[in-house]
């Protein structure tokens, strides 16, 4: 795509109730546009406050390794450094962009060489729910005893 042809990628926020909907437009190729700076993700996320933030990228144009590299900078800064997390929601995000964003996220332990991921929320929930159950089960086999 020639930089003639492409649209300029872009963000807008739209507040509703307890969910903010984040709407990207346009293309974020990172040789034509480069990538978003972290000013822009933090003012996203400022605004955002505590809602659940709601990836939509039914306008979106053209994409490579800039729209990663922004939601990276996003799902990151939703959780470091802020007293109340903010909860990202991009099940919207094509599959090739969902699993690219999963390598990106994923990290090397270097001394172990372990690899670590980033659980979803969903995950986690489920992981406790099911760690709920093993031990109350546990409770009521030793109660009934």
């Amino acid at each position: 795509m020639s930089p003639a042809n492409s649209r300029p990628p872009g963000w807008r926020l739209e507040q509703h109730d307890i969910v903010a909907h984040l709407r990207l437009t346009g293309d974020w190729i990172d040789c034509e546009t480069g990538i978003r700076s972290l000013n822009e993700v933090h003012c996203i996320l400022d605004q955002a406050d505590e809602a659940t933030l709601r990836v939509d990228v039914s306008n979106l144009g053209q994409w490579d390794s800039a729209l990663i590299a922004f939601l990276k900078m996003l799902h990151e800064s939703a959780v470091i450094g802020r007293s109340r997390p903010v909860r990202i929601d991009d099940d919207g995000l094509p599959d090739a962009a969902r699993r690219l964003l999963g390598l990106a996220s994923a990290r090397t332990d270097q001394a172990t060489g372990v690899v670590v991921t980033h659980k979803s929320l969903v995950t986690r929930v489920d992981e406790a729910y099911f760690d709920a159950w093993s031990r109350a089960l546990g409770v009521a086999a030793l109660a009934a005893r």
